[in-house]
């Protein structure tokens, strides 16, 4: 079946209309980029409707980015969205996004830089993809995020280390298992510290034996430990390790 480009736009802006956003601000352009310079901030006051002061730009009013366009934050800009935010097509974050109201996400974000959530995002449409990136604050997020570990193995071990913390915490594996595993994660980021990659691929290799051994003897269920196995084997290649 072939699908009609503008007959699916038609559609997704006749649900924006739905959801409220039938006054949002047009852009035009098709790829835009917010850097810290005198171009970055004539996209926040021109193409946008925002104001700008010391390389942040506030958007007070709501704004989109619509089909077929991409909003790329630079390094070092931070924007602020003070009102309703609607992501059609492409959101790339290098910088610092600060989200009061409500963002709500069609298209596809990527996060590299961080995202600072004191509102609501709804992302039960778009793909929120989180790389390399930090995603904080007591915000809603209503959706999934497809989480990429952070670019350094080292990090990725303190990633993983958290994500069995919070399996212990959950009281989905007990204490002594979490420390069986968080001990081996550790062996390896000491490793990888004193710059020793094939000791830290062994203990790496340890971990992911320790998961499959607990999933054979009911400790972890499939579905609990494959985000552990998946990131491990992320992490190797990392490294990287040779078979």
């Amino acid at each position: 079946m072939i699908l009609n480009k503008n007959a699916i736009l038609t559609s997704i802006i006749a649900i924006a209309a739905i959801l409220g956003f039938s006054g949002i601000d047009q852009v035009y352009a098709i790829d835009y980029v917010m850097s810290d310079d005198a171009a970055g901030e004539a996209v926040c006051t021109t193409q946008f409707s925002g104001s700008w002061s010391s390389s942040t730009c506030t958007f007070a009013n709501t704004e989109s980015i619509n089909f077929g366009d991409s909003l790329t934050i630079d390094p070092g800009v931070t924007l602020i969205l003070g009102n309703d935010f609607l992501n059609f097509d492409t959101l790339d974050n290098f910088g610092t996004i600060i989200n009061n109201n409500l963002l709500t996400n069609i298209g596809t974000i990527t996060n590299s830089g961080t995202i600072d959530n004191s509102g609501t995002i709804d992302n039960t449409i778009g793909a929120i993809i989180n790389d390399c990136g930090e995603i904080l604050g007591s915000g809603v997020i209503n959706g999934n995020v497809i989480v990429i570990l952070p670019c350094s193995p080292v990090e990725s071990l303190q990633t993983l280390i958290g994500n069995v913390e919070t399996l212990a915490d959950n009281e989905t594996i007990n204490n002594g298992n979490a420390n069986a595993l968080i001990s081996k994660l550790g062996n390896a980021q000491s490793n990888l510290e004193k710059e020793n990659q094939e000791a830290a691929c062994n203990q790496v290799d340890a971990f992911i034996n320790q998961v499959n051994a607990f999933i054979d003897s009911g400790n972890l269920t499939v579905v609990q430990a494959q985000p552990l196995l998946d990131d491990a084997t992320a992490i190797k290649d990392l490294i990287p390790c040779t078979e």
